[in-house]
């Protein structure tokens, strides 16, 4: 039996990586920039939904960084590095980046304090210094001593649970690194909230950092997704297969590798494909059972912060239009009687259960079959609370009788 080649573990890039041809262009250019002789390095914020694909697409920009570099006749050798929050106070990401620890030694008796103090010394092509106590560096410093081994593309994933503070220090000396032309750029990915939290950090710039979304699939790269790791292997899905899953799945990356990975499971034997009703509904009853397992945790998300009313009142707004302004959700929200609907709204943006994609000020839905599950969460809960309160007034009213 062959591999199953549909992994639908987070962040694992897919056998058949399609539809992201703009984003890695816009990561070649970054690269290009990096190696220019006098480089030009930025930082860019990558925002999206759970399970669109950022960490997939980083991945796959770290294990091809080589070939797109020779793709555009790079001369310099660059070195994508992908880290999470964990990795980002200054020791970590210098471990990070060089893959060695960061230089501490010792120094002699200091004049001011009378004491011996630890300083980090960082070398680089044109000076030397010596910077007194691990709080006195910069990441700046951080940043110019690993660029003399190497240019650097640091891609933070998971960066909307980032310290405000280390954020904030991060951005400052990516911002003196585009000041000095130093080769490291910064990549931050995060959830959609991502866009708010570099706001609040109130660095130098950070309302001019350039984005990027990451959409859902279109049906051509759907299908290509889908169809194209059975096609290397000889077999052929039949086409009512296929679009049944593009419909299920909504060309949400996720679903494609869940329905892909079942029915690769359920589907072939003896490395052929079979066309049976009955393996499909298995293929089926499974995709149903891990998506409604995400969507509880998900509703559980909007439940713990007591948002399960407005996300239902908005699934409800959305099945007649795709898309709003936000002070028109927040006008609707206000004239319901959800109080702080602004802040509200802002919550429900954080958890990517509605985004703004990336064209003009419109909210979208994130995931559109969530809204659905929401709805019908909402209107069982009610029937059986409707229930709960008939059963106690009935129990009250046979008391009373008695």
């Amino acid at each position: 039996m062959i591999d199953n080649p549909f992994n639908p573990a987070p962040g694992a890039v897919p056998s058949v990586f399609e539809g992201r041809e703009k984003e890695i262009n816009t990561f070649q250019k970054m690269l290009g920039d990096l190696d220019k002789s006098r480089p030009t390095p930025t930082v860019l914020v990558l925002y999206a939904p759970r399970g669109n694909g950022k960490t997939a697409l980083l991945t796959y920009i770290k294990g091809h960084t080589e070939e797109l570099c020779r793709q555009i006749g790079l001369k310099n050798e660059i070195t994508t590095i992908t880290a999470t929050p964990p990795q980002c106070n200054m020791s970590n990401i210098y471990q990070t980046i060089t893959g060695t620890d960061m230089p501490i030694e010792r120094s002699k008796t200091n004049a001011i304090s009378g004491g011996i103090r630890a300083f980090l010394k960082m070398e680089s092509k044109s000076e030397s210094t010596q910077i007194y106590g691990s709080e006195a560096t910069s990441y700046f410093e951080v940043f110019k001593r690993t660029s003399d081994i190497q240019r650097t593309l640091l891609c933070i994933d998971e960066a909307h649970t980032m310290d405000r503070n280390d954020l904030r220090d991060v951005l400052q000396g990516a911002q003196q690194c585009t000041q000095n032309h130093i080769p490291v750029s910064v990549v931050l990915a995060g959830t959609p909230g991502l866009v708010d939290v570099i706001n609040s950090c109130e660095a130098t710039f950070s309302q001019r950092y350039p984005q990027m979304t990451l959409k859902l699939l279109d049906d051509n790269s759907a299908r290509k997704v889908f169809e194209n790791p059975f096609k290397s292997n000889g077999m052929s899905v039949p086409h009512e297969y296929v679009r049944e899953v593009l419909d299920k799945s909504h060309n949400y990356p996720h679903f494609l590798q869940l329905f892909g990975s079942f029915t690769w499971e359920h589907c072939i034997e003896e490395q052929v494909f079979e066309k049976r009703p009955s393996l499909w509904e298995k293929v089926n009853a499974d995709f149903e059972e891990a998506k409604d397992q995400m969507y509880r945790q998900r509703y559980n998300e909007l439940r713990k912060t007591k948002l399960t009313e407005a996300a239902y009142e908005i699934a409800e707004l959305y099945s007649h239009k795709d898309q709003y302004l936000p002070e028109e959700l927040t006008k609707y929200l206000g004239a319901i009687d959800i109080l702080d609907s602004e802040e509200v709204l802002q919550t429900l943006n954080q958890l990517g259960y509605i985004w703004e994609p990336g064209h003009g000020r419109y909210l979208e839905r994130g995931i559109p079959s969530l809204m659905n599950y929401v709805i019908e969460q909402e209107k069982l809960n009610r029937s059986r609370s409707d229930f709960i309160d008939q059963a106690i007034h009935s129990r009250l009213s046979r008391d009373a009788g008695t």
